[in-house]
């Protein structure tokens, strides 16, 4: 992610169907517009519901270290691949000020 998307923050996008199955820890999402279901579980399931908190990305990263009580750096890599991953298929996107209609960062 760019310097300045790491203060952009992120949240599903709005076109978007998900099925939980809580039991199991699991989370179907797909894209109402186009494209295939996506599955999610494990640390990919807890990013996810994290972007409920409307954290910019680097909040997103300090929370997740904290969760796995790992360093913020060491796992950036991987984060930053899953948000690009997640913005590619379209099932993320920047949060919308609504007074100026633009991407709003913190």
């Amino acid at each position: 992610m760019s310097s300045t998307q790491q203060d952009t923050i992120w949240v599903p996008a709005p076109k978007i169907a998900a099925v939980a199955a809580v039991s199991e820890e699991r989370l179907a999402l797909m894209p109402l517009d186009s494209g295939r279901p996506v599955i999610l579980t494990g640390t990919a399931l807890q990013i996810w519901n994290r972007l409920a908190e409307q954290l910019t990305f680097n909040d997103l990263l300090a929370c997740l270290a904290t969760d796995f009580g790992v360093d913020g750096e060491t796992i950036r890599p991987d984060v930053e691949n899953f948000m690009l991953e997640l913005q590619r298929q379209a099932l993320i996107v920047p949060l919308k000020s609504p007074a100026s209609g633009t991407a709003r960062s913190a």
